[in-house]
């Protein structure tokens, strides 16, 4: 895997992370 790949995979993990967190009510 090259560093373009991860990086672009480590951001959608931070997206989907973040989408999640707004979807709870805090």
């Amino acid at each position: 895997m090259n560093r373009l790949e991860r990086s672009s995979e480590e951001l959608t993990a931070l997206l989907a992370t973040i989408s999640q967190a707004e979807a709870q009510p805090v």
